[in-house]
C-alpha cells in the first residue's frame, strides 16, 4: 500500500507546475512515504531477554516444557513463567480462540531468526514424510499457520475431536514424535514448513 501511495504521489508531482502551492506538501508526503518504505523493520525478538530468547528458541525447535526445563536446568514453573513473559512481550494472546500462542511465538522466532534450521529437515534427512491423506495435509497446513484445533474444525466442518484424532495419528503413525520431549503442535508447524511435507 505504501508503494502504491508513493507512485500516486510521484504521478501527482509530475503533473504539477513547479510553483503550484500544493507541491511542497506533496514533496514532503512523498519523502516521508519513501523513508517509511525504506526504514529497516525492528526485529520483534529484540525486546526479549537472552534467557527468553533461549526458551523461545527451544520452543521453535519443538521441545516440550519438560525438555526445555531439562535442557536449561530450570524447573517447569520457571519455563512456564518465561513463556508467559514471551507471550506478553510479543503481544501474543493465549485467549484468542483462533490462534494457538505457542505456535505463534515459534513462527515469530523462525521468521525473525535467519540462522534458524528447521529440525524436521534433519529428522527426515531428505526423505519424504510417510504419505498423508488430503485431510491430514490440510490439518498440518492449518496448524502450521497457528490455528487452534477448534478453528481448524470450523474451517474443515468436522468436529474438534476428529481434528485431534488426525493430529494424533499423524504424530504417532507418520512422524513417530515423542510427546514427552516434543510439543505436538509446534512439531506439526515445523512439518508444514519442510519441503518434505505437503
Amino acid at each position: 500500500m505504501a508503494t502504491e501511495l508513493g507512485r500516486f504521489l510521484s504521478g501527482q508531482l509530475a503533473n504539477l507546475p513547479a510553483n503550484h502551492p500544493d507541491r511542497a506538501f506533496l514533496e514532503d508526503t512523498e519523502r516521508l512515504t519513501e523513508s517509511y518504505i525504506n526504514k529497516p523493520k525492528e526485529n520483534p525478538l529484540s525486546c526479549l531477554t537472552p534467557r527468553e530468547k533461549e526458551v523461545l528458541g527451544l520452543i521453535a525447535q519443538g521441545f516440550s516444557n519438560g525438555k526445555i526445563a531439562e535442557t536449561l536446568g530450570l524447573n517447569t514453573r520457571g519455563v512456564e513463567s518465561h513463556i508467559q513473559k514471551i507471550y506478553r512481550q510479543l503481544g501474543v494472546s493465549s485467549k484468542n480462540s483462533k490462534f494457538g500462542p505457542r505456535v505463534q511465538t515459534a513462527l515469530c522466532y523462525i521468521e525473525n531468526t535467519p540462522s534458524f534450521e528447521n529440525p524436521v529437515e534433519r529428522y527426515f534427512g531428505g526423505n519424504e514424510i510417510a504419505s498423508l491423506t488430503r485431510r491430514q495435509k490440510a490439518i498440518v497446513r492449518y496448524v502450521g499457520q497457528g490455528y487452534t484445533n477448534q478453528a481448524i474444525a470450523d474451517f474443515l466442518t468436522i468436529s474438534r475431536n476428529a481434528v485431534e484424532g488426525h493430529i494424533n495419528r499423524i504424530l504417532s503413525e507418520k512422524l513417530l514424535v515423542d510427546h514427552e520431549t516434543h510439543d505436538s503442535r509446534v512439531m506439526l508447524a515445523l512439518v508444514s514448513q519442510t519441503r518434505h511435507a505437503i
